[in-house]
């Protein structure tokens, strides 16, 4: 219903036959944690009143080929995504300022990736083994990226901008891929 504002902690979880939710329209502005967590979802299209994706609130949905996530969310949790093998793409919501701790790590399928200009933190392994991820543009807001953020990736070239602070330990640790950073 349309009256429903918060979607529980573990609302969903392991409810693997569970491939399509069809999420109100209305007031809904947070997915709790580990709310879809181990469920059968394929496809999920969030509403643009959904500001707030608790953490791990999709871990291991690995039928999840396409999440929208709309410009109204202003916060992702860390490993909302962790192991969505499915994953292919994802647009990142316009908002957003930090991507934090394991949020796409194990999504080994993830191609493509599309950054905002306000994101200025990339939390520690945040691309975690994400193998198919040969190419991510940067955008120059980021000042902050933690430790092993891009480990195991399949990153051929990167430009880091040049506004950044950290580069933290073991940024590109066994990126048998990477040729070129500037």
């Amino acid at each position: 219903p349309a009256s429903i504002e918060y979607i529980g902690e573990n609302a969903f979880q392991g409810c693997e036959s569970l491939y399509t939710v069809n999420l109100p329209y209305g007031n809904l502005t947070s997915i709790g944690p580990r709310a879809f967590f181990e469920s059968g979802i394929s496809e999920m299209n969030l509403p643009s009143t959904i500001k707030s994706i608790g953490e791990e609130a999709f871990k291991r949905c690995r039928n999840m080929h396409k999440i929208n996530l709309p410009n109204s969310i202003e916060s992702i949790g860390p490993a909302a995504f962790v192991s969505c093998v499915s994953l292919e793409k994802v647009v990142l919501p316009q908002n957003l300022k930090r991507l934090e701790q394991l949020t796409f790590a194990n999504c080994q399928n993830i191609r493509e990736i599309e950054l905002p200009q306000t994101l200025n933190f990339i939390g520690e392994m945040a691309f975690y083994a994400c193998y198919e991820l040969y190419e991510l543009n940067l955008p120059d807001s980021i000042l902050e990226i933690q430790t092993c953020a891009f480990e195991e990736c399949g990153i051929k070239s990167i430009v880091i901008p040049q506004q950044v602070i950290t580069l933290s330990e073991g940024l590109f640790l066994d990126c048998p891929n990477l040729t070129s950073v500037t």
